[in-house]
């Protein structure tokens, strides 16, 4: 019919990106991209439907829209503990209502793990038909494991956790989990960081950044620690084969690129035990309670010393990084798109 050609043309797709504007207050500017610049795009393009890729869209969009939900900073509660600072808790608190206004204004939400709805559902007080948990996936062929001639731990143990700094990354409890296992005295570390310490520096938004820095100078002093900077992407595969064991001590995520890329590599992992971590790794990481250095350093001295279990975790990971692939995140992206639309129940 006339009616199915018109919903099998081919697809236009407009790409706009927020860019700040000179002179302009940064969330201002977004604030006016989000809710003035697009709609009147939306309406000189006769978009169909609108995707907002990062959490925040129109609150009056005037097409259908799918937003994609991947910041937890603004929704998860522990953050505020963490986080004291009068301005910044209330920027949050700005944030979140901003955010959940463009749910409730958008006809599919996407969220990359079940851990990340469910947070946010306690701010609506139920999951909602409409939200989706899309996954994303990871460059296996560039990841993928390289065969070792033995399996073993080197000495000294080559630890690695790879994000850019920021105060989510709990490294103050991996950093002191570190010294400990140092005075402990029994075999050797070596941390390797991607955390660009000297990028930063102590803000409102960074509360812990002179302790968590003061950690890793006093081990890099002691020549077990370097922080490598952040990496381009395409040397990251190496980083991850040139190290043993991968510690994630992170408080909050909405998915952890990293974990996705350590089992591609075939790393043991530690993780923090939350929500997010356990549902990225299943049976394939060893978990600690998040803020306990003594119990992240314990994690990591258990899977130092048993090589089968340390192989047994590689194994495991990597089979579960198969679950997470790009396609699979497309398929799901298009499956949104057309239900906006009404094309798909």
């Amino acid at each position: 019919s006339e009616d199915e050609g018109a919903n099998q043309r081919e697809p236009h797709i407009v790409n706009r990106t927020w860019e700040p504007s000179p002179g302009a207050p940064e969330k201002i500017a977004r604030l006016w991209f989000d809710q003035v610049n697009m709609p009147f795009c939306m309406a000189r393009e006769r978009a169909d439907v609108l995707f907002s890729s990062a959490s925040f869209g129109p609150v009056v969009p005037l097409c259908k829209q799918v937003v994609l939900v991947r910041n937890t900073l603004y929704l998860d509660p522990i953050v505020e503990t963490r986080i004291t600072d009068r301005r910044v808790r209330r920027s949050f608190a700005l944030q979140r209502q901003l955010a959940l206004r463009t749910m409730a204004a958008s006809k599919v939400v996407l969220f990359p793990t079940k851990a990340m709805r469910d947070l946010v559902s306690q701010y609506v007080g139920h999951v909602k038909d409409s939200w989706i948990v899309a996954p994303y996936g990871t460059n296996h062929q560039a990841f993928a494991e390289k065969p070792r001639a033995d399996r073993s731990m080197s000495d000294p143990v080559r630890l690695l956790n790879v994000s850019l700094y920021c105060d989510q990354k709990n490294l103050g409890t991996f950093l002191s989990a570190v010294r400990l296992l140092h005075h402990r005295g029994e075999r050797r570390y070596e941390v390797s960081l991607t955390a660009g310490f000297d990028r930063f520096d102590q803000s409102p938004s960074r509360p812990h950044f002179n302790h968590e820095f003061g950690l890793f100078r006093e081990l890099a002093e002691l020549g077990i620690a370097r922080d490598t900077n952040w990496q381009a992407y395409g040397t990251l595969p190496a980083l991850y084969q040139e190290n043993d064991m991968f510690v994630f001590p992170s408080y909050t995520e909405s998915f952890g690129h990293p974990l996705v890329e350590a089992m591609a590599s075939g790393l043991p992992i530690v993780a923090a035990d939350t929500a997010v971590n356990r549902e990225m790794c299943g049976d394939a990481a060893i978990y600690f309670s998040t803020f306990n250095a003594q119990a992240c350093a314990d994690a990591i001295e258990q899977v130092r010393c048993s090589r089968s279990l340390a192989g047994v975790l590689c194994e495991r990971a990597l089979r579960r990084a198969k679950d997470f692939s790009w396609d699979r995140h497309i398929v799901a992206l298009m499956d949104a798109f057309q239900t906006a639309m009404g094309l798909k129940e």
